[in-house]
């Protein structure tokens, strides 16, 4: 069991959205900056890869799978990562409107600190009801916020999946061997769970410490991403995603994740 709740330690926890593609020869060194971080983190750092924009197409063999997504490709357009040339991320979309948003994968580390010193705003709890047998999958987000706040705080939830295994070019390698036929992707953008990928609003006004919300989410795992002609999801390796967002600035309070089973 989850133990009892008191005992719970609520902590500020960051998402670090990394910008990427299959295609990008520089990609796998920001991915690794991630991993090197969470190394430091643990669960209080929340990996998102998403695939978008030039790289992230799929083209001739080995590169024809498609990692992209609606709500990925829409993140891309909106915050215009892979315009400003990946591998670039977000950390908890911060400065948004300033285009400094758009984070280098050699700052992350600092930023990230910075972050996590800070104490928390919110505290977001998943439960997670998978049936393996109809791939439904059954998603309670408790949010509780702990401190006075203005504002109007919207909820996303998503789903990312974890260790797949597809080509990606790595100018790491020696020439010739650039094109790694069994790289492995962390932590990918899959799918939107909530209505949009932009989510849904959970409190708007002035909330209090002690203020508290249930949602509930109901997303069936589709037989293959992509949906068509795509390869099996693994769902040891699908996780929930849920995050709060100030509306009017787009910045990320708070953020947890939870395998599915």
């Amino acid at each position: 069991g989850e133990g009892n709740d008191t005992a719970v330690t609520k902590v500020r926890k960051v998402l670090l959205e990394d910008y990427t593609g299959h295609r990008c020869g520089n990609c796998p060194q920001a991915a690794k900056t991630a991993q090197t971080i969470k190394s430091t983190y643990g669960e209080r750092l929340v990996i998102m890869a998403v695939h978008a924009g030039y790289f992230a197409e799929p083209k001739a063999a080995p590169y024809d799978y498609d990692f992209r997504t609606p709500a990925g490709m829409d993140y891309d357009n909106f915050f215009g990562n892979s315009n400003a040339g990946n591998p670039n991320g977000m950390v908890n979309r911060m400065d948004y409107a300033t285009s400094t948003h758009i984070k280098s994968h050699s700052n992350w580390g600092t930023i990230v600190d910075a972050l996590m010193a800070k104490a928390p705003d919110a505290y977001i709890k998943i439960s997670n009801n998978y049936n393996s047998s109809t791939r439904v999958l059954n998603a309670t987000v408790n949010t509780e916020f702990l401190n006075m706040l203005t504002g109007t705080y919207k909820l996303v939830v998503l789903l990312t999946e974890d260790s797949i295994v597809k080509p990606q070019t790595d100018y790491s390698k020696p020439i010739g061997q650039q094109n790694v036929l069994d790289y492995v992707h962390h932590h990918v953008l899959r799918a939107a769970i909530s209505s949009t990928h932009w989510g849904d609003v959970i409190a708007t006004g002035s909330v209090t410490a002690g203020d508290a919300f249930v949602n509930t989410f109901t997303y069936t795992l589709p037989a293959t991403f992509p949906t068509t002609g795509g390869t099996a999801p693994d769902e040891k390796q699908c996780y929930v995603v849920a995050f709060i967002y100030d509306a009017a600035t787009y910045e990320v309070i708070q953020v947890e994740e939870k395998k599915i089973k």
